[in-house]
């Protein structure tokens, strides 16, 4: 429940960033790390994902299941 929490405020805050400019009031190098939050992240989230739809990295017909559960977050 801690790692879900994690994402989610991850997932809520970064448009906001963006939206609010924060990024671009440190210029390149307020981009270049939010370029390295947003790797980091994704490494974390996809671990997590691999994990919880026990998908086989091996086969690509697993990637489905990230579909699936993405199409369930939006509606």
């Amino acid at each position: 429940m801690a790692k879900r929490t994690i994402i989610q405020g991850y997932a809520a805050k970064l448009p906001m960033m963006v939206a609010r400019g924060i990024a671009e009031e440190f210029g390149d190098k307020g981009w270049n790390v939010l370029e390295k939050v947003c790797d980091q992240f994704g490494r974390e989230r996809a671990e997590i994902l691999k994990e919880a739809l026990e998908i086989d990295v091996e086969d690509a017909r697993s990637l489905g299941k990230v579909f699936d559960f993405e199409d369930g977050l939006r509606g």
